[in-house]
């Protein structure tokens, strides 16, 4: 994940795995340290529903365009998809 770069693709800058408890070998917590961003789809979608205004069709549609954009680079970097 840290060699794809796409402008609506979060950067991983660093991943790495720990053991919670050294007797279960299969009990491992994966961490990641990813770039900072302010604004959640989720958050923006709040905005609008304690409104009680139905989410604009235009916003839907750039949302599903960057979504849909990143599908060919994920796909070319071997990631499954």
């Amino acid at each position: 994940m840290k060699a794809i770069d796409h402008p609506n693709i979060i950067r991983c800058f660093y991943a790495w795995q720990e053991r919670i408890n050294p007797q279960e070998p299969d009990e491992v917590i994966l961490y990641l340290l990813l770039e900072y961003v302010p604004e959640t789809l989720y958050k923006h979608y709040r905005i609008w529903a304690k409104k009680r205004i139905p989410f604009p069709e235009l916003l839907c549609k750039l949302y599903l365009f960057q979504v849909s954009s990143t599908l060919p680079t994920l796909a070319s970097s071997g990631a499954e998809v």
